[in-house]
């Protein structure tokens, strides 16, 4: 029946903070803020309080690390006409203007620092309602937004990374008897998450009309102009959302207590797969030129590039149901038995773009059986149990097809 509250601010910074051994050079400048508050009590005295956060991080500061980038000789574009000369030009510059540091390791191998600077807010509320001496309402949502600019020792490393989680839930709690409890729960959880080239690299070839910019990988000789591998392409959109509806019954019966209930979920993934949607220009030796060469001249070996609509809608549902029974056999001595049964269905997309090979699956009983023993009601207690669980078909598996 009172209100009660806290606010709160740290800040952080490399004041204090020792060097990174495998550093080349001074300490570079770091610094991280978080505030936000807590607050609590009631907005209808001994029928509906509420509770709630928000919680803000700043952070800035210095990533290390090592690249191979152009010696100073190799800073001049080799190609004669004037288009390609300004392309290789403008990618030349994705690199820092410093000299390799690192001669003893590789000619071409620097150390050298990035800033990255990343934003959070996290909001949390949740509100309880006692509608009678029987019923209970509770409502909560919670909010994270991260905004991240990543650390780009080459431009085009890293994307810009911004998710964005949220959750909606509300409990409704029935006194059905002394003896009896009956709880329903709706939650709505959705996630988006997007991956961007970073503007400084977008930047590089917007004067030549590219608002594409494109990847380029060198295998090794320099530091790749793009993220490399499967998880790394980029840009991503993806927005999952999951809609949940259970109800559990609890019932105390003599020496037993008996639950049962039920869950449905259904499940949604909107996805931009990537994958070359930007392009990749690969150099390598070849033309009767070294890797080096060929950029500076403008001469891939070869370009890779995915065409078309590569959205995808992901859908499927997800259901279960138990019966659990807890049973006091004896002072000291108790019995859990359980049954879960579970039903996937197989994936569809939206516009039927994917044969799927998986198939619904419907056979999955799991049976679960423990026992607690306290050898005559002393302080050891002796617990076993045995039980069969099934995992589920996950987005980031199936979509993979």
């Amino acid at each position: 029946n009172t209100f009660h509250g806290s606010l709160y601010e740290s800040h952080q910074n490399s004041a204090l903070n020792a060097r990174p051994f495998f550093n080349v050079g001074k300490l570079r400048p770091s610094k991280r803020n978080q505030f936000g508050f807590n607050l609590g009590g009631p907005l209808l005295a001994e029928r509906l309080s509420f509770t709630t956060s928000l919680d803000f991080v700043r952070e800035s500061g210095f990533v290390n690390g090592n690249i191979r980038v152009p010696l100073p000789a190799e800073r001049t574009p080799l190609a004669t006409d004037s288009d390609t000369k300004n392309l290789v030009s403008a990618l030349l510059q994705a690199y820092p203007n410093e000299t390799p540091n690192l001669p003893n390791v590789a000619p071409r191998q620097l150390n050298t620092n990035a800033v990255r600077r990343i934003k959070s807010a996290e909001l949390n509320l949740r509100m309880d309602y006692h509608l009678s001496s029987k019923d209970l309402l509770a409502f909560q949502y919670s909010f994270f937004d991260y905004n991240e600019k990543p650390y780009e020792l080459v431009s085009g490393q890293n994307p810009r990374t911004e998710v964005r989680p949220q959750t909606f839930a509300s409990n409704h709690t029935h006194i059905w008897s002394p003896q009896t409890l009956v709880q329903s729960l709706f939650q709505f959880d959705r996630v988006k998450a997007v991956l961007l080239p970073t503007e400084g690299y977008q930047q590089l070839l917007a004067p030549l009309g590219l608002s594409d910019a494109p990847g380029i990988t060198f295998g090794g000789r320099f530091a790749d102009l793009t993220a490399l591998g499967p998880d790394k392409q980029f840009p991503r959109r993806r927005i999952q959302n999951r809609f949940s509806g259970s109800m559990n019954l609890s019932h105390q019966k003599g020496n037993h207590q008996i639950r049962l209930g039920g869950l449905t979920t259904r499940v949604q993934v909107n996805d931009l797969q990537s994958n070359d949607r930007r392009g990749t220009f690969i150099f390598s030796s070849g033309f009767s030129r070294t890797t080096v060469q060929n950029f500076l001249s403008g001469t891939p070996i070869k370009f890779t590039k995915a065409f078309g609509d590569l959205y995808r809608g992901f859908r499927t549902w997800e259901q279960s149901l138990y019966l659990q029974d807890t049973f006091q056999i004896a002072s000291g001595l108790t019995l859990n038995l359980g049954l879960r049964y579970e039903i996937v269905t197989a994936p569809t997309e939206v516009n039927n773009r994917i044969a799927f090979f998986y198939n619904t699956n419907n056979k999955n009983f799991g049976p679960q059986v423990g026992l607690a023993w306290a050898p005559r009601e002393g302080r050891t207690v002796i617990r076993a149990g045995y039980g069969i669980a099934y995992g589920h078909i996950f987005p980031d598996i199936y979509q993979r097809i």
